[in-house]
């Protein structure tokens, strides 16, 4: 079989890339070695739709993040997906971390973002009255969504409009001859293309590392995640911590019902294993009492999910992957929070590239 661009890689990355070329005249296929569409990191996460506020100035993170959540929003709106504006406090429990929230503020305001409000411990409660902090900064554009819902009418919409979709088709090699890629898989059937685009997600290194050996190298971060049953309704707001250097800390999510879950930490594991238990319970309840009272016993894991990181020892800011590299294939590495919130802006850019040779 032969098409004109290969999207490897069916989480909401890769959907929304299909979605935003399924808008050509171009004969495209995604493919995925599980039996269905967003398995991995697109399902297993707090589907908040992201401010933009931490990420670096000019970074791929903040641009794609500020431009994607407009583009999340008015989506949802168009398509009629689940979806509630909450907007997010994140919290400082001294005067040490007011300097901190300030930064933040200022930072979110150089990306973009309008309408930032810091708050002292009285307004907070007439906000959040059930909130322990001493300061908040308040930031109306984040809010939740139905994640799996979204990816479902992304893949219903490009299917509708042509784009093929092949499942439980496991990569084992990419060759190039002739400007023709080919790929293999392990029942050795091959398909070949013009362009290939890598969203491979977890395994996005391993497949990019089939044509650039060694070029690519992600580390995994697993993070659980526990309800809480009596805490239904606390909160209106998303409730956040100040960010540590390998996560945006435990905080309390928001689902579109009220239901309120915790989460999630971050710590390195060398494989991807979904299980788990509670040997992280007693820091959850150590990091959440201090911003709400809870009682331990309310608290019981739920999920877990891994995120890649670009490999980096120190927890220095690393910039999502959006290599274009040589012979038309384009790897997307890295590509972790807020790369759900960034997806369709990510896409837009890969086909302004594709089409026009344009992009960000």
């Amino acid at each position: 079989m032969n098409y004109d661009i290969v999207i490897i890689g069916s989480g909401v990355i890769g959907l929304s890339i299909a979605y935003e070329l399924s808008h050509t005249e171009k004969k495209i296929i995604v493919i995925d070695k599980e039996k269905s569409f967003g398995h991995h990191i697109s399902s297993r996460n707090s589907q908040v739709i992201h401010s933009g506020i931490y990420y670096p100035q000019n970074s791929k993170k903040a641009i794609h993040c500020v431009r994607g959540n407009k583009m999340i929003y008015d989506f949802c709106e168009q398509h009629g997906i689940s979806y509630k504006n909450t907007g997010k406090i994140i919290i400082a429990q001294n005067d040490k971390e007011l300097k901190k929230i300030e930064m933040l503020k200022e930072n979110g305001e150089k990306n973009g973002l309008t309408n930032l409000k810091i708050y002292n411990k009285n307004d907070l409660l007439k906000l959040e009255p059930n909130l322990k902090a001493k300061y908040g900064l308040f930031i109306p554009s984040t809010g939740v969504f139905d994640a799996h819902q979204f990816m479902g009418k992304l893949e219903y919409l490009s299917s509708k409009k042509g784009v093929d979709f092949l499942y439980q088709y496991e990569v084992k090699n990419i060759d190039i001859s002739n400007n023709t890629i080919s790929t293999f898989f392990n029942n050795d059937e091959k398909i070949t293309c013009n362009t290939l685009i890598n969203a491979a997600g977890l395994w996005s290194d391993k497949i990019g590392n089939m044509i650039n050996k060694d070029k690519y190298k992600l580390m995994y971060y697993k993070g659980d995640y526990y309800t809480a049953s009596k805490c239904k309704n606390i909160f209106s707001h998303l409730i956040y911590p100040l960010p540590t250097d390998f996560s945006l800390g435990i905080h309390a999510v928001l689902d579109l019902e009220g239901n309120i879950g915790f989460g999630p930490n971050a710590y390195p594991v060398s494989e991807i294993d979904y299980a788990n238990n509670d040997y992280h319970k007693k820091d959850f309840y150590d990091n959440i009492k201090k911003y709400v009272d809870i009682d331990f016993e309310d608290l019981n894991i739920d999920f877990s999910g891994i995120r890649p990181k670009i490999s980096c020892k120190d927890g220095s800011f690393q910039d999502f992957i959006i290599d274009y590299g040589n012979n038309n294939i384009i790897n997307l590495v890295g590509i972790e929070s807020p790369g759900l919130t960034s997806s369709l802006s990510i896409a837009k850019e890969i086909k302004e590239k594709i089409i026009f040779g344009t992009g960000l």
